[in-house]
Parts: structure tokens; sequence; C-alpha cells
């Protein structure tokens, strides 16, 4: 039986969704619009996973926005 490897596409797809969520929300004056239906924690988390993701790629414009963003 023949693998298939997902990972290429799951690292495709990952980088997708930061890139569009960084969009929308930038978008949004950088407020959560009310179509992301996810609650305080999530919305933490994913920030934090956001600023990470932004700093491996050195747009630090990007994590001093979602790091204003976080701290209110």
């Amino acid at each position: 039986m023949r693998t298939i490897d997902y990972s290429a596409a799951l690292e495709s797809m990952y980088l997708d969704m930061m890139e569009e969520m960084y969009k929308h929300l930038s978008a949004n004056s950088f407020t959560w619009p009310t179509d992301i239906p996810f609650d305080e924690k999530e919305k933490a988390d994913l920030l934090v996973e956001m600023i990470d993701y932004f700093e491996e790629k050195e747009e630090f414009e990007k994590c001093e926005e979602l790091t204003k963003m976080k701290n209110l």
C-alpha cells in the first residue's frame, strides 16, 4: 500500500492561514471581527502563534501590530 505524505500540503495550508488571518485582522483595524467565533483564550493563543510565525519570517512590523492587539 502506498503511503501519502500530506505534511507539505498541511504546511502550505498553515502558512496561507497565517497570512489570510493577518489580512483579515488588518482590514478590521486590528480588532476581532464578529465572523471569527473564537473565545478569548483561542484569540490569545492564535495571536501568540501568529507573532511567532511572523518573527520567524522576520516580518517585525506585523509582529508589532499583533503584539499591540494582544496587549489590549
